[in-house]
């Protein structure tokens, strides 16, 4: 008996499909409160955070992005 899932070009682990929209919904969200918080002079520690997470979600999509890739 072959397996159906094996043919499939792109395999993807289960619960993959929501990773991808929370990633961006992240980075959005990170983005505008570090452009917000930057000329108000809060912290910046808050800036720096912010910064680092901005940076971390925009890696991990370049990471999905590069692992769905056809090759």
């Amino acid at each position: 008996m072959t397996d159906i899932r094996s043919n499939s070009p792109n395999p993807s682990p289960v619960g993959s499909s929501s990773v991808r929209p929370v990633l961006w919904v992240v980075l959005l969200v990170s983005g505008v409160a570090n452009i917000v918080t930057v000329p108000m002079d809060i912290n910046v520690v808050v800036d720096t955070v912010l910064g680092l997470i901005t940076l971390s979600s925009g890696a991990a999509l370049i990471v999905d992005h590069y692992k769905r890739r056809r090759r």
